[in-house]
């Protein structure tokens, strides 16, 4: 899970102070990296069981392979 930094403006646009501008861009910087991190964690899982079934169905998957995929009920 990602969790999102609220953004700490104040009430109005025309009150908020570059200093809390800038700490809260700071803060949407440090979610995008976090989401980022989250994703790419989630594709490094991904590309692990990637064409696994290769593997727990060889048997399968090479009688199909040997006919150059002409049968192809793996």
């Amino acid at each position: 899970m990602i969790k999102i930094t609220e953004p700490s403006f104040a009430t109005t646009f025309s009150d908020t102070t570059k200093e809390t501008l800038i700490s809260s861009t700071r803060s949407h910087i440090g979610d995008v990296v976090k989401a980022m991190s989250f994703f790419s964690g989630k594709l490094f899982e991904a590309a692990g069981e990637h064409d696994y079934d290769k593997l727990t169905n060889i048997d399968w998957f090479h009688q199909d392979f040997v006919t150059g995929f002409k049968q192809t009920g793996w």
